[in-house]
């Protein structure tokens, strides 16, 4: 189960491990732009009304990990997402998520 999250705080080890492996990342060079976009991440999805409560599932956790690949690789360079991922969003701005 994901832990709820503040904007601001650096992801823990495990989170960044997972983040890492999610982003197909084997060395550690780039820990502090990840820990960056991963904040951005999660600063985009309130401003783009997920609520708090959110933070704790496991699609939340998937919108932060693709919005951070996105970034990372510079896919999301002309400012768009997939459809999939505008799915989970939408989701999780309209059905206030429960952790589980």
């Amino acid at each position: 189960m994901a832990r709820k999250r503040n904007a601001g705080q650096s992801p823990d080890a495990a989170t960044l491990t997972a983040l890492k492996q999610h982003c197909h990342i084997d060395h550690d060079s780039d820990d502090a732009q990840l820990s960056q976009l991963y904040n951005a991440a999660v600063e985009y999805l309130a401003g783009a009304g997920v609520p708090a409560t959110a933070s704790a599932s496991e699609r939340y956790r998937l919108c932060v990990f693709t919005l951070v690949n996105d970034w990372y690789d510079g896919a999301a360079t002309l400012g768009s997402c997939t459809v999939g991922l505008r799915q989970l969003i939408n989701q999780l701005k309209l059905d206030g998520v429960e952790a589980w």
